[in-house]
């Protein structure tokens, strides 16, 4: 079952038998737990024991469908969007940002895709997001936006590239 490869995976982890313990994770094939708590907490812990063995593919895997549960948190997206960056794929790590900060609000999604965006100079792509600050954010999410100077930064950076020096003087201003 899932919940005795767990345990001997966590016993494995702990000997400093990595290998084997992701091997346990891996013969425990078959559906998902049917709870949604119990199978999240499998495949966070098959992610994370797969990305410290750099078996980088099943990683990705396991957290693309943690994301697609309902208990995922901004935590699981930000595993996985370090572990794309460590890849080099910047682009799909950007547009995972764009998804958690639409699902979570979390600022850093918000600085984080902005920032990968303008890195790519995609400023087609960062204009939706961009565009979400006037969607009605609660209030303490705008504030914490505005108390990072990188949200400026990377605000005024995205006007420039969009060739909106006005727009970009009034955010370096602030």
């Amino acid at each position: 079952t899932h919940a005795r490869a767990m345990k001997a995976a966590v016993l494995a982890l702990r000997l400093g038998q990595g290998a084997k313990g992701l091997a346990w994770l891996r013969g425990a094939s078959g559906p998902l737990p049917s709870d949604p708590e119990a199978a999240a907490d499998f495949l966070r812990l098959y992610a994370e024991l797969a990305s410290r063995q750099n078996a980088t593919g099943e990683a990705t895997t396991a957290y693309q469908s943690l994301l697609r549960n309902p208990t995922s948190t901004p935590e699981d997206y930000d595993a996985l969007i370090d572990l794309l960056r460590q890849q080099g794929q910047m682009r799909e790590a950007a547009a995972l940002s764009r998804t958690a900060w639409d699902k979570h609000h979390a600022p850093r999604h918000f600085v984080q895709a902005l920032m990968l965006y303008g890195q790519q100079q995609d400023w087609a792509a960062a204009t939706p997001l961009v565009n979400s600050l006037s969607s009605g954010l609660e209030p303490a999410t705008v504030q914490q936006l505005r108390s990072d100077p990188l949200y400026f930064s990377l605000l005024g950076h995205y006007y420039q590239g969009m060739q909106r020096p006005e727009q970009a003087r009034a955010i370096y201003a602030q």
